[in-house]
């Protein structure tokens, strides 16, 4: 079973040779609609307390690189 291609190798490969044809601008369009983030989610990490908490967790790693 192991022999088989990752599932994300090949849809890599599915979308680059769909693209490889196409203008920049028809790749960008392909591009925006296949990868837009879903408007009705909210993104993470922009309440003030996620990022408070988002730059402890950095301090407490880098905190110990010294």
């Amino acid at each position: 079973m192991r022999e088989l291609p990752d599932l994300h190798a090949l849809l890599d490969v599915v979308e680059a040779s769909a693209t490889e044809s196409m203008s920049v601008e028809e790749r960008d369009q392909f591009n925006f609609q296949m990868y837009r983030p879903d408007p009705s989610e909210k993104p993470v990490g922009f309440d003030e307390d996620e990022q408070l908490d988002a730059f402890a967790a950095f301090e407490s790693v880098a905190g110990g690189l010294k």
